[in-house]
């Protein structure tokens, strides 16, 4: 009869009371859980990693390599980055200079509201080309 009196009050490992619940963790589940993770999170990068190959655009000079299109400089054979989302189109070049596509867009401020509308302002666009000479010295804008 002593033998079950004994369990009975030996101490449990986590105690309940003033709406409070401590319970007693070992540090080394809680080590083992953040090293699981990190090695989770790194297997996870390495799988899912966009590769470096690059695809032929269906514009001359322009190559696809990862999220940037390089445009290829024909003078010094270097290349250099060209931005994809602007100008949308790819320039138009010819045996002395290449033409980009502009766009200007000038919002004004909140007195530029249009009379009776809320949520409609006033906005103005030009449009234009930058022509560069292929040896990169002479600009000339045109809108």
């Amino acid at each position: 009869m002593n033998d079950w009196m004994k369990k009975v009050r030996a101490p449990t490992r986590y105690r309940i009371g003033n709406n409070q619940v401590s319970l007693k963790i070992n540090s080394r589940h809680v080590i083992m859980g953040l090293g699981i993770s990190f090695a989770f999170l790194i297997l996870y990068l390495l799988i899912f990693k966009q590769s470096d190959k690059k695809i032929e655009h269906k514009y001359e000079g322009l190559y696809v390599s990862k999220n940037k299109i390089l445009y290829e400089i024909y003078n010094d054979g270097g290349l250099k980055s060209y931005n994809s989302k602007y100008p949308l189109s790819p320039p138009l070049e010819t045996k002395q200079t290449k033409k980009f596509k502009l766009l200007a867009i000038a919002d004004l401020d909140t007195s530029s509201k249009v009379e009776g509308k809320e949520t409609k302002f006033v906005s103005y666009l030009l449009k234009g080309d930058l022509v560069l000479n292929n040896d990169l010295r002479n600009a000339d804008i045109h809108f």
